[in-house]
């Protein structure tokens, strides 16, 4: 396993703010008129020349929330990609350890999912509403929504043995990559696209080749074996033109996919440049280590952080752009303190 490396704590921190960029943004898809819409019903629309819907879903707020929305895409390829680096490089990977570090997620999703268990009594009570046991049971195994990344990790820890085997050799990772790039980015653009082909030939079985599979061998890969300057331009030009793609295009889902070859380059070149930077500042490294080691907390409580500032201050389509830059320092800032503090009891501080 390599040394600690500040980069990586870099990487973290701004992956997590990222995370929460995306669902501040999510609120405005759904209280104003810029929803994403699928590649398919776009084209329909567009081939149909209707004009009016083209006017209603292409306004100024669109373009700043797709701008951002655009840009903080690489969140959960580069969490991914983190993962892969610091588990698939460590020279003890073993079933002890794998296990340790599933049941440790199971242990999350059930904590957090407890949360809001409870947090559905609490309303129950109040409402003096009748009280549903299975809702509760799933609440529990559910967890938080956004937990959806830790139970996608869970099958990528139990095969992280055998991608360890393939990362032995590079010839094997290469063929991997390709292997993953055909039945997953592929697949998914072309099923976006065209869906009805999944009728014929059932490609969404062939997509289900472990999404996110790709980025997390990527990670160790990248660890172990680097990459040539060469490379690397071709992949940062690859990057800036999947961003200028999501950018520009019409308000088609689609191109906000995180499974995506636009999404794919624009997260490997963020993932490559921020671990290029050099960080020699010692104050700065103990920021981003003090940060870094909250990123969990922050993940798991700025959903409910944004939950509360919708209450007291509604999403508007007048004030969009200005509420999405408050919800977003709230949201942060205020999940950051929680952790803070939950860090400070004793039998909390593990799932944060």
């Amino acid at each position: 396993m390599e040394a600690h490396n500040i980069n990586i704590d870099l990487m973290r921190c701004v992956a997590c703010v990222a995370v929460v960029a995306i669902h501040v943004v999510a609120v405005f898809w759904y209280s104003t008129p810029i929803s994403l819409l699928s590649f398919s019903e776009y084209w329909e629309n567009f081939m149909l020349q209707q004009s009016d819907f083209i006017v209603t879903y292409k306004t100024v707020n669109w373009y700043i929330l797709s701008f951002i929305d655009s840009v903080v895409r690489f969140s959960v390829p580069v969490f991914v990609m983190i993962s892969g680096r610091l588990i698939l490089n460590r020279s003890n990977l073993d079933g002890s350890y794998i296990r340790k570090k599933i049941l440790y997620l199971i242990m999350l999703i059930f904590s957090w999912g407890g949360v809001q268990a409870a947090i559905y009594l609490v309303k129950c009570i109040l409402a003096k509403s009748e009280f549903d046991l299975i809702k509760t049971i799933l609440l529990i195994v559910k967890g938080p929504t956004v937990f959806w990344f830790l139970y996608m990790l869970i099958p990528l820890y139990f095969i992280s043995p055998v991608l360890c085997e393939i990362l032995r050799k590079q010839s094997a990772c290469i063929y991997f990559f390709v292997a993953w790039f055909i039945g997953t980015i592929v697949v998914n653009s072309i099923l976006s696209i065209w869906p009805s082909l999944n009728d014929v030939v059932q490609l969404n079985n062939i997509g289900l080749f472990s999404s996110y599979m790709g980025y997390y061998l990527f990670g160790a890969y990248y660890g172990k074996y680097g990459m040539n300057s060469r490379t690397k331009y071709i992949i940062y030009c690859l990057g800036i033109l999947s961003i200028l793609m999501m950018l520009f295009c019409e308000p088609v889902g689609f191109f906000h996919n995180f499974v995506t070859p636009f999404s794919m380059f624009w997260s490997i070149s963020v993932f490559l440049f921020f671990d290029g930077i050099k960080l020699s500042s010692h104050r700065i490294n103990k920021l981003l280590q003090s940060f870094s080691k909250k990123t969990l907390g922050i993940y798991a409580i700025h959903v409910y952080c944004i939950r509360l500032i919708t209450k007291i201050w509604a999403p508007s389509v007048s004030y969009c752009i200005l509420q999405v830059f408050f919800y977003f320092v709230f949201a942060v800032v205020a999940s950051y303190v929680a952790t803070m503090i939950l860090k400070k009891i004793k039998f909390l501080k593990r799932i944060v």
